[in-house]
């Protein structure tokens, strides 16, 4: 065999790995004999036969970097240190949950052993080249087995590549551990079949763009060119056999089988960050130029990979999905007939049929870019977006039946810190809808924040995550810094820490999530000329508003936001007369009942619908049955309960 290419843990385990399945085909395509190796399923495996369960391992897979990697952070990488290691495990239990460290301590127990079996099973096979993809936590335990490889075949040319090797990281990893041979930076789409064929050859390695590799004692670093990024119609479908003939064989098929999600790429890049590089974040670091596939061939490469694995769950990893997209590719999966479940990542400002064309084409779950429930936050994020469309995509999303998964990050430099209590009251009123996941801002490498951090209130103390001399051997603060995706950082002086101000937001959260939890709704049901409002958001403390017409289209006119002039013409047009002081005042009485949400003289009902039509309903048709009430609105709903 020439080629073995390796995923290591953490990666999940109900997920192939992308990255080896894509370089795969790459390789064969080119002529070239490559073979993946699932090993995070087979680690997995490993843990089982150890008393261990998938639990165990999925908590690991989520858990804090330096703890998770110093798990493979083993001997010969790092010598044995156990006072060294017993004083870092004694710091992480204040301030980790001490069971997951003592989980982390089992589980490290058993390394070894792994890495001598698979090092032994990777040299049975003769393999010229062994390729890692390193990206979150897969760095070091990538290293631990490179290193034993190389130490036992000094010959066999170890290949490191992934997101944490863009820019500086890689290039950092390479000048640091000499047993890795070559570090791949940026797409390797157009780079690898040369630089294998090189390798394999044992002929130095050219120039390759964005390549770090060495002639004997000399280290030479090609920069990373925009010209090598390949167009998405040269990245072929990947391999995933080894993945489902290794989980057939595994003995964990029926506990992983229902939750496996095939991931699946149409597009790189972000088309938004070209136009607004959001503050915080540090993906597509130097490659944020967007492109994406062809309709066509998405859509028949999902079809594909579905009849080919027997499988229907799908993950794109893509940043954000090609709006075009939802015209484009929705309808043909929805024309297919396939009961194909999708995610997607995408932006919150989307409107109600795009989101009705998602949930019939089967993409049933998205993360959509929300971060925050203040219109002053999300700007000085640049994520192009209002409180109001955040909080009407929830709305929507939960009235449509797609899960959604948001964090709301707090901590971002010149943040109003009035903001948060105007959240903490928000919250309960939005607790029929999905709860966020409260997230201290990440400083990240790439993102605006870290590219000039004294620009913005910041000052960045040193690496962050698990890059620390007790899981990077040999590695000093400066090397640290450049291995280093995440950063520990700490705001200007006179600005109040973060954590004492978020105290009431992270109860509301909480107490949000109990509420979700207890089954909190908050619904409307049309009738015959009049509309039904039940509220269960507050526990047994339930209430039925009834309003009438006029006052039923106009909240039902503010499904997707409106002001009351808007109101006013739309009502107009059906011949419904009302007067906008008279709408204001209506509102601003639902609004001071929680079901409405007002910014800036823009008003959101925020109920959902008891029934979901088939067909998108706009503004204009936004009536009830009976229009025949049209005339001056009478105020007040009449509220029982």
């Amino acid at each position: 065999m020439s080629v073995v290419l390796v995923a290591m843990p953490f990666a999940l385990v109900n997920i192939p790995s992308i990255q080896i399945g894509t370089m795969a085909s790459v390789l064969a395509r080119a002529g070239i004999d490559a073979r993946p190796l699932s090993l995070h399923l087979a680690f997995a495996q490993h843990l089982t036969r150890a008393g261990l369960d998938l639990g165990d391992y999925g908590q690991l897979a989520y858990g804090p970097e330096a703890l998770v990697e110093w798990v493979f952070a083993a001997p010969p990488l790092r010598p044995p240190t156990p006072a060294a290691d017993a004083a870092y495990l004694a710091r992480l239990r204040e301030v980790e949950d001490p069971a997951l460290v003592d989980l982390a301590a089992r589980a490290r127990a058993e390394v070894p052993a792994f890495l001598d079996q698979w090092t032994e099973e990777i040299l049975a096979r003769a393999p010229r080249v062994v390729g890692f993809t390193t990206t979150f936590v897969q760095t070091i335990p990538a290293l631990a087995l490179a290193h034993r490889i190389k130490a036992r075949a000094p010959d066999v040319k170890i290949v490191l590549g992934g997101g944490n090797c863009d820019g500086p990281m890689g290039e950092a990893l390479h000048r640091t551990y000499p047993f890795v041979d070559v570090v791949v930076r940026g797409d390797a789409e157009r780079v690898a079949p040369p630089l294998f064929a090189d390798l394999l050859a044992g002929r130095p390695v050219g120039g390759y763009p964005g390549v770090c590799a060495r002639a004997g004692d000399r280290a030479h670093v090609r920069p990373q060119e925009a010209g090598a990024l390949p167009a998405m119609e040269e990245v072929p479908l990947p391999d995933y056999d080894e993945y489902f003939a290794r989980l057939e064989e595994s003995g964990l098929e029926d506990v992983l089988g229902p939750i496996v999600e095939i991931p699946f790429e149409s597009a790189r890049g972000c088309w938004w960050g070209e136009r607004s590089h959001c503050m915080f974040c540090g993906l597509n670091g130097t490659s944020m130029k967007y492109r994406s596939k062809s309709a066509e061939r998405t859509a028949g490469e999902l079809i594909a990979l579905s009849r080919r694995h027997r499988h229907l769950k799908f993950r794109a990893v893509d940043n954000i999905i090609d709006l075009g997209y939802i015209e484009a590719l929705l309808p043909r999966l929805t024309a297919s007939g396939w009961d194909l479940a999708l995610f997607y990542e995408t932006k919150a400002n989307l409107k109600k049929p795009q989101l009705r064309a998602m949930r019939a084409a089967g993409l049933r779950r998205i993360q959509p870019g929300l971060e925050t429930l203040s219109t002053p936050i999300a700007r000085l994020m640049r994520k192009g977006v209002t409180a109001l469309q955040n909080i009407r995509l929830l709305k929507w999303a939960a009235e449509l039946g797609i899960d959604l998964t948001w964090n709301l990050i707090y901590g971002i430099p010149g943040e109003p810190i009035e903001e948060y209590a105007r959240m903490a009251a928000l919250a309960p009123r939005l607790s029929h809808l999905t709860r966020p996941n409260l997230c201290l801002l990440s400083l990240e490498r790439f993102s605006p924040y870290h590219r000039d951090p004294e620009a913005h209130g910041l000052e960045i103390l040193g690496a962050g995550g698990g890059r620390n001399p007790n899981v990077y051997p040999g590695a000093d603060e400066a090397t640290l810094a450049e291995l280093a995706h995440t950063f520990r950082y700490r705001h200007a002086a006179g600005r109040p820490p973060p954590d004492s101000y978020i105290g009431p937001l992270r109860e509301a959260i909480d107490a949000w999530a109990e509420r979700r939890t207890a089954g909190a709704s908050l619904r409307h049901a049309r009738g015959p000329g009049f509309l039904v409002i039940t509220d269960q958001r507050y526990g047994a403390r339930g209430a039925t508003y009834t309003l009438d017409e006029p006052e039923a289209s106009i909240y039902l006119a503010c499904d997707a936001g409106a002001t009351p002039a808007q109101i006013v013409e739309r009502l107009a047009r059906r011949d419904v007369a009302v007067h906008a002081d008279d709408v204001r005042e209506l509102l601003d009485q639902l609004a001071a009942e929680g079901l409405v949400y007002e910014e800036q003289g823009k008003y959101l009902a925020l109920s959902t619908a008891q029934t979901v039509r088939d067909t998108d309903a706009s503004a204009d048709d936004d009536t009830c049955a009976d229009d025949d009430a049209a005339g001056l609105i009478q105020l007040g709903a009449r509220r029982a309960g």
